[in-house]
């Protein structure tokens, strides 16, 4: 008999350790347990990759499949793995329309803000968006410790986005020059 329960443990005592969401920053990329379930018979763990560039994010695939394959082995059961595509990161698509980040840095200015790029490092309506061809850069909300039972959000700085957000649809509608 095949434990399946030890057998996803297995799985995601595997992932590489230094690579979690707690233990990178800025443009690592990461693996993410969001949930496991399961009984004796059969279980599941799904899992989120991310990664800045197409490679990063192949071979992550990779990565999971060999693993999956040796807990397979190790165990004498079956894994199968599934992969399944939410959002491609949207610099590539950005970076093929400089203008929509130059007009978004120029609305910034013009409401008194400096603009910071910072990567963001999960998902964002922005980078479906752009994925389905519409370039949508991320513009900050005010929020904090997002996805935490202590995210807050910060009036004055949303006040700011909104700001941004009229100076941006000036600039675009050619009514405030950059």
């Amino acid at each position: 008999m095949v434990n399946a329960v030890s057998m996803v443990s297995a799985f995601t005592a595997n992932i590489p350790g230094r690579q979690t969401p707690e233990t990178t920053d800025n443009r690592e990329g990461f693996y993410a347990p969001l949930e496991m379930s399961g009984n004796m018979e059969k279980a599941s763990v799904y899992l989120l990759l991310r990664d800045f560039t197409i490679p990063g994010i192949e071979e992550r695939k990779k990565i999971v499949e060999k693993i999956a394959e040796t807990v397979a082995a190790t165990f004498g059961g079956t894994c199968e793995v599934t992969h399944k595509q939410q959002y491609l990161n949207m610099k590539q698509k950005l970076d093929e329309h400089p203008e929509v980040v130059r007009d978004l840095e120029q609305a910034y200015r013009n409401s008194g803000v400096e603009p910071v790029n910072t990567p963001i490092r999960g998902g964002t309506d922005g980078s479906r968006l752009t994925e389905m061809g519409i370039p949508t850069p991320n513009i900050f909300t005010g929020a904090h410790n997002y996805h935490s039972r202590t995210e807050w959000a910060s009036l004055s700085q949303m006040g700011k986005a909104a700001d941004i957000i009229i100076n941006l649809a000036r600039i675009v509608s050619g009514e405030h020059n950059a």
